[in-house]
């Protein structure tokens, strides 16, 4: 794989994480307020289950119950429209034929709240980060989503699939099923059945993504439909989609089976899955979800039990059905709850996933029942007790019999004793089978919601969830892993307990390596970017590369620091490793000193300020490492030597004993039950911040009160220790400490105690010494001395009191033996005394002792000492004063100094606090220092350059001192523009901020827009070329049926024209040329045929159209009026359809007069006739003209237009194209010339950056503290402002960015980029498939203008020679009965038109058999049958007077031989008819009978079969349509849009490169600070 692909990868790899990282934090605020209770959840249930039984008594399946009266009832019920509850299941026969833009209305309404739920998403996820702003759209969407999935869910699913749902009407004609008027997929119903289908898979990925990811995955109180898992849950949307489906689309009862199949299949998987997967943790949703799916379930049973048993074998199984539900809902509520085989788990020990959260959820809830149920205690005594024998494990709690014994003092209750030890049995267990089983998240799941819920630490869970993580799981659990680890990060950080518990919470171990580790990587890839830089022949794309790894890496690290910095993560040398990162690798003066500085404040204000235990050597503070485990409990793990000065003890004194060693007597007895006491009430303790008053014994024996800091540290393998942070206030004073018993017994002094009551650690050990023996009084005025502070005793001296060892003592007690000479030997001494008692809050303790506190009481005498002892107290030293930057002498109070020192931390941060604030002042003092410094202002005076400033005011005149003012004046300004204009340099965050705000060429802006712009007018072309197409064929197609129906018309005159002449002989008594008809069917036929025709001509006159102009001649006569009608021998003028009715209307008054009325003398037959057989029949071309031009009008406008509409396709995409190809050419062009400004930086800087990146290398390499203060200091030499650089910068005006990039490059270098190659090539690929589209949109037009072409023939002539044949009859039987009637105007030859007719019947079957390939083939098949096989059985369906066997047999069997051999007969029957009129009958019946039917059936099935055409054509058009739409809108949004982006922000990520160079070496080079100057915005 190469590099350029590589990058290609890890950049969808990016892209995809940041996009499912946003979806993720968009459910989380969803998710963050929602809850569910059990009034609301039962109500929705209901519902939920009313929409499962609905479709099972539904109106299309209710038959199969075979109870009529009870079904009726229920869909009687459910029409009451009346009734908002009940119309809502019934809403889809609610709007049933009200219009099809009502029910367009509601499944646009419906498709619209599926897109607005999207765009509500797509909302939050663009503003996540404005919390106020967004909560009210998360409201919305929230409720909504709830809506969509709960009692919406059900309605749009039949909204949906009901346009889909299409049943054959009366007259065989696909119509939808609740609007019979709107003909399946055909026309507009085309494009709505696309968009339904589309909307369909839409909505179920929408709902089932809902279901998956938006419930609450832990056991909750405030919702009780939490669940373990949505996956059961989706099935419910999955069978009330399937059913839905199958009920919408299949029909019945033909395939009722199907249905009810589905159905049981569907609801028995349902059920199984909620049963025995157990999603719910509440039991009673649980249970309530166990009945809905059993009755669910019982339902399908029974309807499939009644398809196919009832009525032969069974009766009423509807009323089994009923009878059986509450006996269903009885067995699983009285149903007992999950029992475990204790016994059997003991024995053979879980290991399977499943079994072992089974046997902890089983333990916890007898457990929780045990407080009230004695079953419930019984079953888990012997549970315990057969463990403790059965359980393998050696390190299992029922054999650790010192911990059951610790526990059983602690608490003394029998429930919490359970409930301890079973939570130590379910971490075991699970543990073990998390070591067994890694992979299996469910399990670490369980274990961490455990750790939450159970175990109260959070951090535990967090670190579970965070190995779970590593592993590859499914999308839906990542999402409870995500959203539970930042539910934990957020109450961490939001609680005052953090700072506390941060060592708990996070392993701030592996946080420090981890964070070396990421910022080892990027000191070495900055190692090698500036190997790239020094390659003889640099690669830009290499440079390129390795910085967006280093910017990479380096968001990374900044956004861990964060998040260690809110947290209050600390670690000393974290935080020193990272101020060296900002020093040497970033070269971040301002970070690095702020970071100094929040270290100091740290070790000054923070308490627990350990993050491990090696750490607590270098402490300055006494510390004290207390183990915890069972085995070592109460045993010293670990000391500092802080500690061991301040006790006198060695390490290995300490390490490895008991506390007591360094424990006053009188605590040690109680000291594990206190310790045990404190990990009770860790938080408790946490929380109050209060720092413990001790006494701590050192070595000598000698009790010391000092304070006491505790904290709880769990290691990674959760080890648990407790630290001691001891801290120590030193008195000036003496006072006297004594800790005795009840009894008063004197068990413990401190020091002081030997200088003011002559007592040491010999004397009391010596004897028992009570301290009544020193204050005979005290111990009876204990009440009153109880808890005040100003009691006063007196103390009696006498010498009995003083011990020979006493000056031993004193020095084995470290104290200056000149202490008791200071002190005066009164006889009688006046303390102040304070007495506490000791108290321990345990089973048989309560007080057992009391703590003396003596101070001596100042008397007047002291304020008389010496002046030289005052003078004593003041010092000559030498302070630094920061402004002046040197030192200066002055005298300070060496006694207040005294009062400063402590043995904690303060008086050393108060050190580096100086030494880092004497930096701090020395940088601020060396950058305060002008620019200009160095630079001297001279005047050309004379002839001679003089130096301005060294110039006095006598030796320039006025005037050239005015000049030389105004000089001084500019440089002034100069200085201050140069120092405005750096300040982005002034840190490395000011630069980079500077650099993130930067200016983006317009011009970059205006190609998008230009781009954006072209893509909206392709967009808009693609739907004019759409709707151009469905309206052209559309039009087309009208124009083939009015082509059609003008060639019926013609026929239907024809019909009547028969009619009358048949009536007209009848009349006449013309026997010998009439056929078998009475008059009045031949009159029922005649009407008919009349009502039909007035129908034909209302459809044809209202046809309006307008020709091309080439063609215009034909409208002409077409709208003109010349057409002469004959009446009475008086011509008059009409245009066609004129002709048309005047026609009609004779025929209809015909129509309306007797047998009698026939004779010649009639008016209106005469007129009937003589135009009929003239006028009529000569001038039908020009309706076939006007109607067939039009169609080629229609045709070629629609070619012009396509032509049209490509060419500017054509032309947009190839702006496009180039628009797109000047973007990233221009971007390129860019970055290349800010990749070229690096190649400026000079070889000796980058030899000092390397020194920089290795030094911290080895730093952060060593295990060991190796650093160099001289090396560091010599490395961090600030370097000044380079003037040439930086003023001649200023000097330029042009606006131009690309002229300030690099003009003169330092060396050659080569550009291995591919992947803006790969982009061009990828926008050819996508410009390629969009003009293919099109065209192919022009390519199918063209067939089909050619396939049209070739069908108008064959219509023609299918159409219009059943007329020709009839008129055939009616002419020669005319011509037979009046030789000298006038036909055709007098061009009627009955040889020419016998020989028309042969030639029609011979062009009928070339004309199909040379274009067959574009008629349907079903239509062939019809044509087949009726001109070559047997039309007879058609014949019989299209006519029922006619039998097959009278088709088959009349005319010796002609007709079943085909209309082929029958057309030929029926013209040599016309042949014969004029000399013998006995052909005639045969001929009339032919073609009234047969003929008639054939031909209109056939030429129906070719306007069929066009129409299906049509169909086909237009659905893949809007198929074609949509997905281009599809694509459109994809390759907008989700390519264009995000890849613009992000190559406009990689011109940002290029230039943030200049922040791996210094800002002191960036000053050196010219040309980089005129491109920054150029970019920066002024804003």
């Amino acid at each position: 794989m190469t590099s350029s692909s590589k990058t290609d990868q890890i950049y969808l790899m990016t892209l995809f994480k940041e996009i499912k990282t946003s979806i993720f934090k968009v459910f989380c605020l969803i998710l963050k307020e929602q809850e569910q209770t059990f009034t609301q959840t039962v109500l929705l249930s209901t519902i939920q289950l009313l929409q499962l039984l609905y479709i099972p008594f539904a109106l299309k399946v209710n038959y199969i119950w075979k109870n009529n009266q009870v079904t009726d009832v229920i869909n009687k019920i459910l029409r009451q429209r009346n009734v908002i509850y009940l119309s809502y299941f019934e809403i889809l026969l609610h709007v049933k034929d009200q219009g099809f833009s009502v029910f367009l209305y509601l499944f646009y309404s419906f498709s619209g709240l599926i897109v607005l739920i999207m765009l509500g998403l797509t909302l939050l996820v663009n503003q996540q980060n404005r919390k106020n702003s967004t909560n009210w759209i998360v409201l919305v969407v929230r409720i909504s989503i709830k809506l969509m999935i709960t009692i919406l869910f059900f309605p749009i699913n039949q909204i949906f699939f009901g346009l889909l749902a299409c049943t054959n009407n009366s007259n065989g004609v696909s119509v939808l099923v609740y609007e019979t008027d709107v003909e399946c997929w055909s026309n507009e119903h085309t494009i709505h059945g696309v968009l339904s289908i589309f909307i369909i898979f839409l909505f179920q990925i929408q709902i089932n993504t809902f279901t998956l990811f938006l419930f609450e995955a832990k056991k909750s109180n405030t919702d009780v439909f939490a669940q373990r898992s949505g996956r059961q849950f989706s099935l419910f949307h999955i069978y009330i989609t399937l059913s839905t489906m199958v009920y919408q689309l299949v029909e019945t009862p033909t395939y009722s089976i199907i249905i009810t199949l589905t159905m049981f299949v569907l609801s028995l998987h349902f059920f199984y899955q909620i049963k025995y997967s157990a999603p719910f943790y509440n039991q009673y949703v649980q249970k309530l979800w166990n009945v809905i799916t059993a009755i669910n379930c019982w339902t399908t049973i029974m309807i499939n039990f009644a398809f196919f048993l009832e009525g032969p074998y069974f009766q009423n199984s509807l009323l089994g059905y009923a009878l059986g539900i509450p006996i269903l809902i009885g067995i699983i509520f009285k149903q007992q709850d999950q029992e475990i085989d204790l016994l059997f788990s003991n024995l053979n020990q879980a290991k399977q996933p499943n079994e072992l959260i089974s046997l902890c959820g089983y333990l916890l809830t007898l457990n929780e029942k045990s407080i009230k149920d004695q079953h419930s205690q019984l079953l888990l005594d012997a549970f315990l007790e057969i463990h403790e024998q059965t359980c393998p494990r050696l390190d299992c709690i029922m054999k650790n019999k010192q911990l059951l014994r610790q526990i059983q003092n602690k608490h003394q209750n029998r429930q919490i004793e359970n409930k301890i030890i079973i939570n130590e049995l379910i971490i075991q267990m699970l543990t073990f089978g998390i070591k067994m089983q890694p992979l299996n998240i469910d399990l670490r799941l369980y274990y961490s919601f455990f750790l939450i819920d159970e175990i109260k630490s959070p951090q535990l869970a967090f670190i579970e969830l965070s190995q779970a993580e590593n592993n590859s799981i499914p999308i839906d659990q990542q999402f409870i892993i995500y959203r539970y680890k930042k539910l934990i990060e957020d109450v961490q950080v939001e609680n005052d307990v953090t700072k506390l518990e941060t060592n708990n919470f996070i392993n701030n171990q592996n946080i420090q390596i981890s964070l070396n580790q990421k910022l080892e990587a990027q000191c070495i890839l900055q190692l090698e970017f500036l190997a790239a830089l020094e390659d003889e022949k640099p690669d830009l794309a290499k440079i390129d590369s390795v910085g967006f790894k280093i910017l990479r890496l380096k968001k990374f690290i900044d956004k861990e620091w964060q998040k260690v910095q809110q947290q209050n993560v600390y670690s000393p040398s974290l935080y020193k490793i990272m101020s060296k990162y900002f020093f040497f690798v970033l070269s971040d003066e301002h970070e690095g000193n702020t970071t100094l500085m929040m270290q100091d404040k740290f070790i000054k204000l923070q308490i627990n300020d350990l993050i491990n235990l090696e750490q607590a050597s270098i402490e300055s503070s006494p510390i004290i490492i207390l183990n915890t485990e069972q085995n070592n409990f109460g045993i010293i793990k670990d000391v500092n030597i802080a500690s061991c000065s301040f006790l006198g003890f060695s390490k290995s004194d300490l390490i490895e004993r008991k506390l007591s060693v360094i424990q006053p007597q009188i605590y040690i007895n109680f000291h594990d039950q206190l310790i045990d006491n404190y990990l009770k009430r860790v938080t408790e303790i946490q929380k109050s911040k209060v720092e413990k008053v001790i006494f701590i014994k050192n070595k000598q024996g000698y009790i010391q009160q000092c304070s006491l800091q505790i904290k709880q540290l769990m290691t990674q393998n959760q080890e648990v220790f407790l630290i001691g942070k001891i801290g120590v206030e030193l008195v000036y004073k003496p006072i006297c400490y004594l800790i005795c018993n009840t009894d008063g017994i004197i068990k413990e002094i401190n020091c002081a105690c030997i200088k003011l009551l002559r007592l040491d650690v010999q004397m009391i050990k010596a004897s028992n010494k009570n301290i009544k023996d020193l204050f005979p009084d005290i111990m009876s005025r204990i009440p009153e001395i109880l808890g005040k502070k100003n009691s006063i005793i007196s103390f009696n001296i006498n010498a009995s009191q003083l011990n020979p060892q006493r000056s031993s003592s004193i020095k084995s007690s470290g104290m200056d033996s000149t202490l008791l000479d200071d002190c005066v030997m009164d006889e009688s001494l006046k303390l102040q005394c304070q007495i506490s008692e000791i108290s321990i809050d345990l089973p048989n303790a309560g007080l057992i002792g009391y703590v003396f506190k003596f101070e001596k009481i100042a008397t007047p005498q002291l304020s008389t000492i010496h002046n030289t002892m005052v003078d004593n107290f003041y010092k000559f030293n030498f302070k630094f004063n920061s402004q002046l930057d040197t030192y200066l002498g002055s005298y300070q109070n060496y006694m207040q100094t005294l009062h400063k020192i402590s043995y904690d931390t303060s008086s050393i941060v108060s050190s580096q606090e100086d030494q880092q604030q004497r930096q701090v002042n020395r940088k601020q003092t060396k950058k305060s220092t002008s620019i200009s410094n160095g630079i001297k202002t001279v005047r050309l005076i004379n002839g001679m350059l003089i130096d301005v400033e060294g110039l006095s005011e006598e030796e320039i005149s006025e005037g050239e001192q005015n000049e030389l003012e105004s000089i001084k004046q500019e440089t002034k300004d100069s200085d201050s523009i140069i120092q405005s204009d750096y300040i982005f340099l002034k840190t490395k965050s000011s630069l980079i901020s500077m650099i993130k705000s930067s200016i983006i060429p317009s011009f970059l802006n205006s190609l998008r827009y230009i781009i954006s712009i072209l893509i909206v007018g392709l967009l808009t072309l693609g739907y004019l070329q759409f709707f151009f197409d469905l309206n052209y064929q559309n039009e087309i197609k009208n124009g083939l049926d009015l082509f059609y129906l003008s060639n019926q018309r013609l026929s239907k005159i024809l019909v009547v024209q028969s009619y009358v002449q048949e009536l007209k002989f009848m009349n006449l008594n013309y026997e010998n040329v009439l056929s078998n008809y009475n008059f009045d069917e031949l009159k029922d036929s005649n009407i008919k045929t009349l009502n039909e025709i007035k129908d034909l001509q209302s459809k044809l006159s209202q046809a309006n159209f307008n020709l091309a102009s080439k063609y215009s001649s034909y409208q002409k006569e077409y709208e003109d009026s010349s057409i002469e009608m004959t009446q009475s021998n008086v011509v008059i003028n009409y245009t066609f359809n004129e002709a048309i009715e005047q026609t009609l209307v004779k025929a209809l008054s015909l129509s309306s007069q007797d047998l009698s009325s026939f004779t010649d003398d009639n008016i209106d037959l005469n007129y009937f006739e003589t135009n009929s057989y003239n006028s009529i029949v000569y001038h039908n071309y020009v309706a076939q003209f006007y109607f067939y031009y039009y169609m080629v009008t229609v045709l070629e406008e629609k070619s012009q237009n396509v032509q049209i509409i490509l060419i500017l396709v054509t032309l947009i995409l190839f702006i496009i194209y180039v628009a797109c190809s000047i973007l990233i050419l221009k971007i390129k062009n860019l970055r290349d010339n800010i990749l070229v400004l690096l190649l400026q930086v000079q070889e000796q800087q980058i030899i000092t950056l390397k020194k920089n990146y290795e030094y911290f290398l080895q730093l952060i390499q060593s295990k060991e503290d190796e650093e160099n203060l001289d090396y560091e200091e010599e490395l961090r030499k600030p370097v000044q402002y380079q003037e040439e650089g930086a003023q001649d910068s200023l000097k330029t005006n042009d606006n131009d960015e690309a002229q300030f990039l690099i003009k003169k490059k330092r060396k050659k270098f080569e550009n291995s980029h591919t992947i803006l190659r790969n982009i061009l090539v990828s926008i050819i690929f996508i410009i390629s498939i969009f003009q293919a589209y099109f065209i192919y949109l022009i390519i199918d037009n063209n067939d089909l203008d050619s396939r049209y072409n070739a069908i108008l023939p064959v219509l023609n002539l299918t159409s219009i020679i059943e007329s020709y044949l009839r008129f055939g009859d009616n002419s020669f039987k005319q011509r037979y009965v009046d030789n000298n009637f006038v036909i055709n105007f007098g061009n009627f030859d009955t040889q020419q038109y016998v020989q028309l007719l042969k030639s029609m019947i011979s062009d009928i079957h070339k004309q199909h058999s040379e274009n067959s390939n574009v008629l349907d083939i079903g239509y062939i098949g019809v044509f087949e049958q009726i001109f070559i096989l047997n039309p007879c059985s058609l014949i019989k369906d299209i006519d029922s007077s006619v039998s097959q066997s009278e088709c088959e047999s009349f005319n010796d069997g002609i007709i079943g031989q085909g209309l082929s051999m029958a057309t030929i007969k029926y013209i040599k029957y016309l042949e014969q008819a004029l000399k013998n009129p006995v052909y005639f009958t045969n001929i009339r019946k032919t073609q009234l009978t047969y003929f008639r039917d054939s031909f209109q059936y056939l030429g129906d099935k070719l306007i069929e079969s066009i129409s299906n055409d049509f169909s086909v054509n237009q659905l893949t058009k809007v198929s074609l349509f949509t997905v281009f739409n599809l694509l459109m809108l994809f390759v907008y949004f989700f390519i264009w849009i995000p890849l613009v982006r992000n190559l406009i922000q990689s011109i940002i990520k290029t230039r943030l490169l200049f922040s791996l160079i210094p800002n002191n070496d960036l000053l050196k080079i010219k040309a980089v600070m005129q491109y920054l100057l150029q970019i920066r915005n002024p804003m």
